[in-house]
């Protein structure tokens, strides 16, 4: 069973260069924006930069922490690590997270545009 080990070292890989990425893009992002930058076109940018990397951090920690526990069967057999499980939650939940808040921005932003 070879190939689930690359399979899986490959993942893991992909998994870091994300990371990297994510972190090299946030540092540039920030280095580039001046205070002067705050506000375009009289929508407040550097506000909602900072409202978007709160609610994403509060999101990942509060999806975490209450993310379940509960052993589940795949395949057959029982997968039991409570790490994993919860950081697996935390990942799906913090999407729906997102997303939910993504559509009343939208909805809002329609409704304050008739």
């Amino acid at each position: 069973m070879w190939y689930v080990d690359v399979e899986l070292w490959c993942m893991y890989l992909l998994l870091a260069a994300s990371v990297g990425v994510a972190v090299w893009a946030s540092i540039r992002s920030i280095r580039q924006h001046s205070k002067a930058d705050a506000v375009h076109h009289l929508v407040p940018a550097r506000r909602i930069a900072i409202a978007t990397w709160v609610l994403t951090a509060v999101a990942v920690v509060v999806t975490f922490l209450t993310g379940s526990t509960q052993p589940l069967v795949s395949n057959g057999a029982v997968f039991a690590d409570t790490g994993w499980l919860r950081l697996t939650d935390m990942f799906i939940n913090t999407a729906l997270v997102l997303v939910v808040v993504a559509a009343i921005c939208v909805a809002y932003n329609r409704w304050q545009t008739r």
